[in-house]
């Protein structure tokens, strides 16, 4: 007598969470791209994506680089990951890092806020790492979300130096949780 167990997980990947496409994320000073030469304690060196042709980069010239969008999103995640490099312009900079899942309440006529969760990433990071946030413990309420937010931003301090940069690939949920490689 044997017995077979087996379990579904994913890894939903955010609406162009791997930046192939043009458009859906809203921001300022910033750009998909195939690869840049970022300057690192190392010196100049060619960064290209974790996988496929393109990424996000974010980097402030005037002003502070984020993207962000909005997309309907019904599934409760248990980890948000992405791939990131982040070369700060000088001390002080933190890179930031925001996910809001809410769900509208039919019976109050308001959205409820099922989780809000922000990442702080305050140290130079190349090449590319690798985050795992996990969320499953971060949830306020039951229930399932209809609406996911995501925003990133390169500078959330009060610096804003010039030259800051942040480059993002493959953002997705995870049904995982931090705590479990996915294969």
């Amino acid at each position: 007598f044997s017995v077979f167990v087996a379990s579904a997980s994913y890894g939903q990947m955010v609406p162009n969470g791997d930046f192939e496409t043009n458009g859906v994320w809203s921001g300022l000073n910033a750009t998909y791209v195939t690869s840049v030469k970022v300057t690192t304690q190392s010196g100049s060196e060619q960064l290209n994506p974790v996988n496929g042709a393109k990424f996000g980069f974010l980097q402030s010239t005037n002003s502070t680089a984020f993207i962000a969008q909005k997309f309907a999103y019904s599934q409760r995640p248990n980890s948000f990951r992405y791939m990131y490099c982040y070369i700060p312009g000088g001390a002080g900079e933190v890179a930031l890092a925001l996910v809001r899942l809410t769900k509208y309440n039919t019976t109050t006529q308001k959205v409820d806020t099922l989780l809000n969760v922000a990442i702080g990433m305050n140290a130079g990071s190349y090449p590319w790492k690798e985050v795992i946030v996990e969320l499953s413990d971060k949830y306020k309420i039951a229930g399932n979300p209809d609406t996911a937010y995501v925003l990133f931003s390169n500078s959330a301090g009060t610096t804003h130096l010039q030259g800051t940069t942040l480059t993002l690939d493959n953002i997705k949920f995870s049904a995982n949780s931090a705590s479990t490689k996915e294969i």
